[in-house]
């Protein structure tokens, strides 16, 4: 069990959205779109619940410390969900970043692509693989004595197997 002899009590298994001693930590769906939320402190989690009407669970004793969140993560994480769903993204990142709660809207594969700072980083580049043109994450990596070729033609399966084998 995780973290059994530190806390003296068996923590959850790992599951979606707990991640032990972090709670909430995870991403959450909004009613326009994904919210990555990770509240730490005590802090940070007085103004979730204020962000998210939990008025009544902010100042729970039981609550106080992540682990505690954790332990009664089945009582939270529906409600959490439940008052997400009920709010858009863009209103939650805006008013959560003003209250200081660390979180992030989270792109769908559709907007994956025209992210601002992915574009500027070069993230992805242009693929060809059997007459199909599509986008593909490139290597994060910056090598700039042996820099990577970017984008092209994916040779096809076996392609060069007689000039390599011989």
């Amino acid at each position: 069990m995780l973290h059994r002899g530190r806390w003296g009590r068996r923590l959850p298994q790992r599951g979606i959205n707990r991640f032990a001693p972090t709670y909430p930590l995870g991403v959450y769906a909004c009613a326009d779109g994904w919210l990555g939320v990770t509240a730490l402190t005590p802090r940070q989690w007085k103004n979730f619940c204020l962000l998210l009407a939990m008025d009544q669970y902010a100042d729970e004793p039981g609550y106080q410390t992540a682990i505690g969140r954790l332990m009664d993560y089945d009582t939270l994480e529906p409600i959490i969900r439940q008052r997400a769903l009920k709010r858009s993204a863009a209103e939650l990142v805006e008013r959560g970043q003003a209250l200081r709660i660390p979180l992030a809207p989270v792109p769908t594969m559709e907007e994956l692509f025209g992210v601002d700072q992915y574009v500027a980083r070069g993230a992805f580049a242009d693929i060809h693989c059997d007459g199909t043109e599509f986008q593909a994450p490139v290597t994060p990596f910056r090598l700039f004595a042996t820099p990577a070729v970017r984008g092209g033609r994916v040779a096809k399966l076996g392609e060069s197997n007689a000039e390599r084998l011989t």
